[in-house]
């Protein structure tokens, strides 16, 4: 998928506007749902432990997200995951928090929650602030 229709679809699911999603890829591949899940169980962040504004939320998406950058460099991936981090508003946390984004082939929007390997399906509840991938 292009650049651009990934983020005309990622702003119709999540209302953010052009300005406050950074893609920095010309085309990305979207996986399935069950290739996110695969690949989670391939990470090993459960040795790492949260230590508030040292090692909190945002520190495990970007790991998560690198850990995927590393997968398709070292699987010779053609294009690069429709993968990033998101920050905003999830209730069933009830708070702002930051979690990996990605967008699959057949269940859209997902948000893995890098601390734990849940994944997440996109809530209409949800209040982004910013993406990037």
């Amino acid at each position: 998928m292009n650049r651009n229709d990934l983020l005309i679809r990622l702003q119709n699911r999540t209302h953010l506007s052009a300005e406050r999603m950074f893609l920095s890829d010309k085309d990305y591949y979207c996986p399935t749902y069950q290739q996110v899940k695969d690949l989670l169980v391939k990470t090993n962040f459960e040795r790492y432990k949260y230590k508030s504004e040292v090692f909190d939320c945002d520190d495990f998406a970007r790991i998560l997200s690198a850990f995927v950058i590393q997968c398709g460099y070292d699987m010779g991936w053609p294009q690069p995951w429709a993968f990033g981090v998101v920050f905003g508003y999830f209730p069933d946390l009830k708070g702002h928090h930051a979690r990996n984004f990605c967008y699959t082939s057949d269940k859209e929007l997902i948000l893995p929650e890098p601390q734990n390997d849940i994944l997440y399906l996109h809530s209409v509840d949800c209040s982004y602030s910013v993406l990037f991938c």
